[in-house]
């Protein structure tokens, strides 16, 4: 059990090495990750090695630089602001004891990935210097897990072999193994070989190197390796036989001859005589074939525990639970801790509690050593809402060196957004890889109005910088831009809007939700296919004028999910129009009558009118004027009119009438539409009663303005041939109003009387002729 967990630790520190280098491998590096993870890959390394044997490629050094072992300021003349910052809070992480030594690897890692002399001079100082042992430690594991680190590391970590500190020794030789150059083996064999005083004690130096000599896989000098390392298994000391013992079976993959001096001599003699090439082929296979043996025993026991502890979950009361997670979130294996994950993430999906005790435990893995349980907890806490953790990603943002746990942190915090993550965010926003995300999370700071003048400023400015850029930008870029931009960005978004990305498209029209940003340049869209529901629902929450309600007409959805959203919005703006705009969309719908409008159109002018809810309320969302209000039921009864539907119109009259606050004019036209409903219903004695009831009146109208739909009938009667009808209509005005009409309209009834009976007279002689003949 103890072999397949040394073989888990060295997979994972494989995995950690796959994810921190982004550089093509030398073959020499190649081979000594194989042989110290145990990952097969002989066919494609060693027939490299035989045919051109090379030497590590070391990365490009940068000018001489003395390091400051007094502790002085390091020189950072050569780097930026923002570069500054990062460093300074780098170094900060990489020296505080009370910060887990796997966040401090991680700041070690940034610091190598960097290259920037001053991080160099950083290392070789507190490689050097550093009171806390795990900061040593720390920059020792990120070497071990880097290409092509820089050679000036190469004295301070030969030093560190010398360290009472046993840990501290074994990290500074797996460090050494990224440096394989002659001089550093020559250097190991000598102290490896250097004997004290007869009853002194062995100098740290020795063990130490002797484990070094182990990493050391040069094809050069790999027999040199072995006869030095076999020497130290006949040495009286017995610390230096184990760890000779112990460094034979790390450098050649053998595990059956254990501490057995003779058996290693036997396979030597055996051995030797093999080239370079051949030995380490030889070599390579055993490393290989011990790999293939624990990692299938270790695959074996890790199903066979996590399957028992997820039965061991599931069959407990839920009260036992929470302790059986916290066990599990805390264990060493990665495989346990991720299905302690899961089953959390299970309880948020089933909206069960995750108690805090459970938090707790887990906010202590957002350092976890495994960056996919890192990005987890991250992202569980994302959907928990979990404002301790936030506060906690905070610190930690600027020292993760993973992306994919970077970007779950800023997804975290643009859920619970902290103003303490402003400046390392607008450090970030730098990153291509980590862009989408900062920018999620100033979007969502914004909105929380966390951001200071500067910094909105300089969120800004990066924000259009970025966007002029290129031609698919990221989608939160957008949204930022929606938040803090003002009209001068109109065009940059709008632009974006006809984008061939979808997801572009839809953050573009994000920000047209704001009541910041103008209508209009959705009403483009509400028949496309992907802004199409988002247009729809801007236009319905903001829209207030008869154009968005024409082009919500005229894109009339076929889906019936969308149709019923479409239908809200016509209503919705409707019941913000104001006068004017009413009359507008009522011309614009009896213009482009259909029989397929005529409910919507009836709906419409119901909803203007305070007759019908919107959004369920009990009256219109925005409220009205009662001049909308009673234009609307004006236009509403006509409405009924032109559709024969005489009942409905002289209900909204009467309703309209009862009204006490109608003006002069809405009232003036109330009247001469009741009139003239009842005339064009042939209802001649509805229409003299009511011009009688409106002149016995207190505020009488106009006796002008009555006669207008009278006038208007008799002329309908002539037109029509009907003269009697005429004759019988004007003596109703006669009788009713011909005293109290102006001169005008006098001298138009006096003009129509002779129509009438002129028309009167052909139609009689007509008769009788017809009657003659």
């Amino acid at each position: 059990m103890q072999r397949g967990k040394h073989a888990a630790n060295r997979r994972d520190r494989g995995a950690e090495r796959a994810a921190a280098g982004g550089r093509r491998r030398q073959p020499t590096t190649i081979f000594r990750r194989v042989a110290t993870t145990g990952l097969t890959a002989f066919a494609l390394t060693v027939s490299a090695w035989i045919a051109t044997p090379t030497t590590r490629a070391q990365a490009p050094e940068n000018s001489p630089i003395a390091a400051d072992d007094n502790g002085g300021r390091v020189d950072t003349l050569r780097l930026n602001p923002e570069q500054q910052r990062e460093l300074e809070h780098l170094i900060e992480d990489l020296r505080d004891s009370r910060i887990d030594i796997e966040r401090r690897r991680r700041a070690a890692s940034i610091l190598l990935d960097r290259g920037w002399p001053a991080a160099v001079v950083t290392l070789h100082r507190q490689l050097g210097h550093a009171e806390d042992p795990n900061t040593k430690r720390a920059i020792c594991q990120a070497i071990a897990l880097t290409e092509n680190p820089s050679p000036q590391l190469v004295d301070p970590l030969v030093a560190l072999l010398g360290s009472d500190d046993a840990p501290t020794r074994s990290d500074a030789a797996a460090a050494l193994a990224r440096y394989d150059t002659p001089d550093l083996v020559d250097r190991l064999i000598k102290t490896a070989s250097t004997h004290g005083k007869p009853g002194d004690p062995v100098a740290p130096a020795r063990l130490g190197s002797i484990q070094a000599l182990a990493e050391q896989r040069n094809p050069q000098a790999v027999h040199r390796v072995i006869d030095t390392i076999l020497k130290q298994t006949h040495d009286t000391d017995q610390n230096v036989r184990a760890a000779a013992f112990a460094s034979l079976t790390r450098l050649t993959g053998i595990v059956d001859f254990g501490s057995d001096a003779d058996a290693w001599d036997r396979w030597w003699k055996r051995t030797r005589r093999l080239s370079p090439e051949r030995l380490l082929a030889e070599m390579m296979r055993n490393l290989a074939a011990r790999s293939t043996e624990q990692a299938n025993q270790l695959k074996t026991l890790t199903e066979r525990l996590v399957d028992a502890n997820k039965t061991l979950y599931d069959a407990a009361a839920e009260d036992q639970r929470p302790a059986i997670l916290q066990k599990m979130i805390d264990d060493d294996m990665d495989e346990l801790r991720l299905l302690a994950l899961s089953l959390i993430e299970r309880r948020t999906l089933n909206a069960q509690p995750v108690s805090e005790e459970v938090r707790a435990a887990m906010r202590q893995h957002l350092t976890d050593r495994n960056p996919q349980v890192r990005a987890t907890v991250a992202q569980l806490f994302d959907r928990l809402g979990d404002s301790a953790a936030a506060e906690r990603v905070v610190e930690l943002v600027l020292g993760e060196w993973d992306p994919t746990v970077q970007s779950r942190y800023f997804g975290l915090l643009a859920s619970v957004p902290k103003a303490g993550a402003v400046e390392p965010a607008l450090l970030l926003l730098e990153r291509d890889q980590l862009r989408n995300a900062v920018a999620a999370f100033l979007a969502a700071a914004a909105d929380a109005d966390l951001l200071t003048p500067n910094q909105s400023r300089r969120t800004l400015d990066a924000t259009r910088r970025f966007l002029d850029a290129v031609a698919t930008p990221e989608p939160n870029l957008l949204r930022v831009l929606g938040r803090l931009g003002g009209a001068s960005d109109l065009p940059l978004l709008a632009k974006y809007l006809d984008n061939p990305d979808a997801q572009v498209r839809l953050a573009a029209a994000e920000p047209f939700r704001m009541d910041r940003w103008p209508v209009t340049p959705m009403l483009k869209y509400l028949g496309d296919q992907t802004l199409g529901p988002v247009a729809i629902e801007v236009v319905s929450k903001r829209a207030s004028d008869a154009a968005s309600v024409i082009a919500l007409l005229q894109n009339k959805p076929t889906e019936a999910d969308r149709l019923a959203k479409w239908n809200a919005a016509v209503l919705a703006v409707t019941s913000r129009l104001n006068v004017a705009e009413l009359a507008k969309v009522d011309t614009h719908l009896i213009a482009n009558a259909n029989a397929d409008q005529a409910a919507l159109h009836e709906e419409l002018l119901k909803t203007a009118a305070g007759l019908t809810s919107v959004n369920g309320a009990a009256a219109p969302v925005a409220p009205e004027t009662e001049a909308v209000r009673n234009e609307a039921a004006l236009r509403l009864a006509a409405f009924y009119a032109r559709h024969d539907e005489a009942a409905k119109a002289r209900t909204v009259y009467q309703r309209l009438a009862a009204k006490k606050t109608l003006d002069a004019d809405t009232r003036a036209r109330l009247a001469s539409a009741r009139i003239d409903l009842a005339l064009e219903q042939k209802q001649i004695d509805e229409a003299v009663a009511t011009t009688k009831a409106l002149l016995a009146e207190d505020s009488p109208v106009a006796a002008d303005v009555l006669a207008l739909p009278w006038l208007d009938a008799v002329q309908a009667a002539l037109s029509d041939k009907r003269p009697t009808d005429a004759k019988t209509l004007i003596a109703h005005v006669d009788t009713l109003l011909g005293q109290k009409l102006n001169a005008a309209n006098r001298s138009q009834l006096d003009m129509l009387k002779k129509m009438a009976e002129m028309l009167l007279a052909a139609s009689t002689k007509t008769s009788a002729t017809a009657a003659t003949e």
